[in-house]
């Protein structure tokens, strides 16, 4: 994309740093002030500790083409072993302290142990998809795509950017669609808007730079504007409207706006398909929501994160958008996939009937 052909080196990207460098002329550029500042609580002492030396050797051992045979002397872990035997390359992460250290070595864990099929769709970024994991029946929901989620629940848009988190969560499954929510935890922590579009300009890069399908598909679904985030909305409007800009301009992107099923009808409590204007509709110039009345119920009580009703409210947008994607991504992978999930057409039938 021309929007990146002037992105200094991702060694130069500083997350943390207030005045920013732009992915490109003005595209992720903001005039929005840190609002407030909220990190995260972890705490460094608990945070395991780094493989021994001999592992890390070990697993350094595998980068050759060549894959030593597994024996029951050979020092390497059951699930990297069970990788080996299925010809594949192990997925290895080396633990640094971090907080979601154990987080990434379950995932290198489950996916060394039962390998999921490359090409597929990959779901990546902060709580609301780890929860929507946990929540549902994930695979269900997008049945019959190949969809893999691996997300884990306080991170940052500059976390995913990661080399580490890169090369064991996204590079291994070599995926034909992504989709990303990530950026509600970098406002919390006062991180502008430039930068958390900025973290995901450099992220999408290094997908497009590693995938092997030159139609590879990136989905960012759009910041919720939660209860819980209402002191930052100015700053999460912006970040939202940067990043559509961004995906507007870069072949193969997609912003995926879930913000408008968040709001109520409208202001005066019409039904949304009265003859009124939907008050959900986003302001062009400002990307600002006229009505400012959030659904609460669809909130567990912190005011964040979803509860099943959230998820079933939200989800059909985004459900959409994937099998598009996927359509584009696939040339229409031969035969046309069945939009409406397994559960739902099993009750359609059933009503039919």
């Amino acid at each position: 994309s021309a929007l990146l052909a002037h992105a200094p080196p991702l060694a130069n990207h500083d997350p943390r740093g207030r005045g920013g460098a732009s992915v490109s002329g003005e595209t992720c550029m903001s005039v929005v002030p840190r609002v407030w500042n909220h990190p995260r609580a972890w705490s460094s002492a608990s945070a395991p500790a780094p493989f021994p030396k001999s592992t890390d050797r070990a697993f350094r051992l595998f980068r050759g083409a060549a894959v030593p045979r597994v024996g029951i002397h050979t020092r390497y872990p059951a699930h990297t072993a069970t990788a080996m035997a299925n010809n594949r390359t192990p997925i290895t992460y080396q633990a640094t302290g971090e907080w979601y250290d154990g987080e990434i070595k379950r995932f290198v864990r489950l996916d060394n142990e039962h390998p999921p099929p490359r090409g597929g769709v990959l779901f990546v970024g902060s709580s609301i998809f780890r929860e929507w994991r946990e929540t549902r029946d994930f695979g269900n929901d997008f049945h019959p795509l190949p969809v893999l989620n691996r997300a884990f629940g306080g991170s940052t848009a500059y976390e995913q950017l990661l080399p580490t988190v890169m090369d064991a969560t996204v590079f291994p499954h070599d995926p034909s669609v992504l989709v990303y929510y990530c950026g509600s935890n970098d406002l919390n922590e006062g991180l502008s808007p430039s930068h958390i579009c900025d973290s995901f300009a450099r992220w999408s890069l290094q997908v497009r730079k590693r995938s092997t399908n030159d139609a590879v598909e990136i989905l960012f679904v759009s910041i919720n504007r939660a209860p819980q985030k209402q002191p930052v909305w100015q700053a999460l409007d912006e970040t939202n409207a940067l990043i559509k800009k961004f995906c507007h301009e870069t072949k193969g992107h997609t912003f995926v706006d879930v913000n408008p099923l968040l709001f109520q009808p409208n202001a005066d409590g019409d039904d949304a398909g009265s003859e009124t204007e939907n008050e959900n509709e986003t302001n062009p110039e400002t990307e600002t929501y006229k009505n400012q009345t959030p659904r609460r119920e669809l909130f567990r009580d912190d005011g964040l994160h979803f509860n099943p009703g959230g998820y079933s409210a939200w989800m059909p947008v985004v459900q959409a958008a994937v099998f598009e994607a996927w359509e584009r991504a696939t040339g229409g992978g031969g035969e046309t996939v069945d939009r409406v999930p397994r559960a739902a057409a099993e009750d359609d039938r059933r009503r039919r009937g």
